[in-house]
């Protein structure tokens, strides 16, 4: 019975990697037959395994996530910028990140799972880093489908996030060729809040994973390193990357126009592009903003989920796994990744299976 035991683990190991793999094939390809390999090995085939290889189910994440997902449904009825197919999508979404979290935790390998799940995106997004470098910027938005670079650097602080959480749970400690790697790969992309969140969860593990003497020689010699080099630092920073455009740009205008033309129906339903928006209407109704896609897709019910997430993941989980569930929230804002997405994984591991 033990040896059953450990090869339904496996199994479950090796469904949610191919789950993952296939949804990042859909991301490469635009291709959405990949997609659907994802969410029926996500919501049909895992939880099959799942169930089986325990005695007891969690009632508790189970029934959260039947609510959650019958919450989607009712809000989406009433949803002013999306249509029903938009909305079915979202319903897929949530139950396969929310499969994928279950079975990643049910799995016992779940440092495995985040090394697989982050080291097969950096060896795809590789070819583009060596070919384009600083020469074709440019070049970055080929890297996925119908995706911009900006993407490209969220996926990477997600699966960072994913890989800290689960390196911790399970050796106690900080990781840091992930993050570094992580934080490169978000510097090379050019984008202003992949560069200061990559470098923030950078910064954690440093501090965490030396002794405070050997910490503060290391920023020591960062900070000599900057400042003999500050010119050069501040030329490549102001002239390639997206800092070159200021603090201001067509996000924070679509914030403002979104907020601004809001009354009391389109607080609970969600506001209408067409009518409160031509900053989102002229980027193809894309808000770059997970919290305003899904305020406007589902309404009042869409900020109820993610704040009562949010407070439970302050309640019950580590403080390490609040401050990168944070750190994720902060990079959703600026682009719509997730909230819903199978992507959310992420943060449902975060809350659920970080506990104190």
């Amino acid at each position: 019975m033990k040896n059953i035991a450990i090869k339904k683990h496996n199994i479950i190991t090796l469904l949610v990697i191919l789950s993952f793999y296939a949804y990042l094939s859909k991301m490469i390809t635009g291709s959405d037959a990949f997609l659907a390999i994802s969410v029926f090995i996500a919501i049909i085939v895992i939880p099959i395994f799942v169930v089986t290889s325990k005695d007891k189910v969690n009632i508790f994440y189970l029934s959260m996530m039947v609510l959650s997902i019958l919450v989607v449904i009712l809000s989406s009825f009433f949803s002013r910028s999306y249509d029903e197919i938009s909305a079915f999508v979202g319903i897929i979404y949530v139950a396969t990140s929310c499969s994928l979290c279950w079975a990643i935790n049910e799995s016992g390998k779940e440092l495995f799972i985040a090394r697989m799940c982050f080291y097969a995106f950096f060896i795809y997004t590789l070819p583009f880093f060596i070919i384009n470098n600083i020469v074709n910027p440019d070049g970055y938005n080929d890297i996925l489908a119908g995706a911009s670079r900006n993407i490209v650097s969220a996926i990477f602080i997600l699966l960072s996030c994913f890989h800290m959480a689960a390196y911790i749970k399970e050796n106690n400690k900080y990781p840091i060729l992930v993050q570094l790697i992580s934080f490169i790969c978000c510097f090379m992309l050019f984008g202003r809040s992949g560069i200061l969140i990559s470098f923030i969860i950078l910064s954690i593990s440093l501090v965490n994973s030396f002794k405070k003497t050997t910490s503060f020689t290391i920023i020591l010699i960062i900070g000599a390193a900057l400042a003999y080099f500050i010119y050069d630092i501040q030329d490549y920073v102001m002239t390639k990357t997206n800092f070159a455009l200021g603090t201001d740009s067509p996000r924070s205008m679509m914030l403002d126009q979104y907020f601004s033309n809001m009354d009391l129906r389109s607080l609970l339903f969600g506001n209408e592009y067409l009518s409160c928006c031509n900053e989102i209407v002229r980027f193809e109704n894309n808000p770059h903003n997970s919290f305003i896609m899904g305020h406007a897709r589902y309404g009042i019910f869409h900020t109820l989920i993610i704040a009562s997430l949010l407070a439970y993941t302050v309640i019950r989980a580590r403080l390490i796994a609040v401050i990168l569930f944070i750190i994720a929230l902060t990079r959703y804002a600026v682009d719509q990744i997730g909230l819903f997405s199978p992507m959310d994984f992420t943060l449902l591991y975060l809350a659920f299976c970080m506990k104190k």
